[in-house]
């Protein structure tokens, strides 16, 4: 049976750093399919996917090791995960119409729920540091699943993120960028929402011809120009007011 492969680059670099190094193909010696990574630093990251599948490299990505299971249901397709720091990650994923998020503090030796919600989907984490993070997912009940939390994912809170949902809007798994509490993320209606706060207000931000965000990536520092990866290129220099379709040949 042919084992699943990922690229990975020989050192995981940060998205604002120009890559010029050849990539290599690593085997990870898993089967199914792979959904999300995250590199905490340059060695530290993670990788999950369908059937409750996490990987663990401290390698720089050469070598994968299996971290699932022990408190991961094996019937839980996982569909994004954040690396907090070389031993802690958050995942989550979907059992039927159930979302699910985990946690592991030990390096993958032990994973505990953190956050269920019936009827919805959690499409990123991100986290500013060990305790204070943000979760974005499909809109549940008419508005947008915003959560935040400041003891490093045990508990959630939706005060102050309210966001109504749009012309039946939907997200997208893995389209969630942060530069501080610069939020954006991205749905499938042409349009990323953005808050310079991390909670209410949020503005709508078009993306015109680029119907289905699939990516963001912003600079963290200015002018802040971004790049918003869909069914186009678009391309912001102004933090965002603007996305402007790019050239993809």
């Amino acid at each position: 049976m042919k084992t699943l492969t990922i690229f990975t680059l020989s050192m995981f670099c940060s998205l604002n750093v120009l890559i010029s190094q050849p990539w290599t193909e690593v085997t990870t010696g898993v089967t199914t399919p792979l959904t999300s990574v995250s590199n905490y630093d340059n060695s530290n990251a993670w990788t999950c996917g369908n059937n409750g599948v996490v990987l663990r490299s401290t390698s720089s990505g050469d070598i994968w090791s299996n971290v699932s299971g022990n408190g991961l249901p094996s019937n839980i397709s996982l569909v994004n995960i954040f690396g907090v720091s070389s031993t802690t990650a958050l995942t989550a994923g979907y059992i039927g119409s159930t979302t699910y998020v985990y946690k592991t503090s030990n390096s993958g030796a032990n994973w505990s729920l953190v956050f269920t919600q019936a009827n919805g989907f959690i499409n990123g984490i991100w986290f500013n540091g060990l305790l204070n993070g943000f979760m974005t997912g499909n809109p549940v009940g008419g508005r947008w699943s915003l959560w935040k939390t400041t003891n490093g994912g045990n508990n959630w809170d939706s005060t102050g993120m309210y966001l109504v949902q749009r012309n039946g809007e939907l997200g997208w798994s893995n389209s969630l960028f942060r530069n501080g509490n610069e939020t954006w993320f991205g749905t499938n209606k042409a349009r990323i929402y953005h808050s310079s706060t991390g909670s209410a207000p949020w503005d709508s931000q078009s993306t015109g011809a680029n119907t289905n965000i699939y990516t963001i990536w912003v600079k963290d520092s200015a002018p802040f120009i971004g790049y918003a990866g869909g069914d186009s290129l678009s391309k912001t220099t102004n933090n965002g007011s603007t996305w402007n379709l790019q050239p993809t040949s």
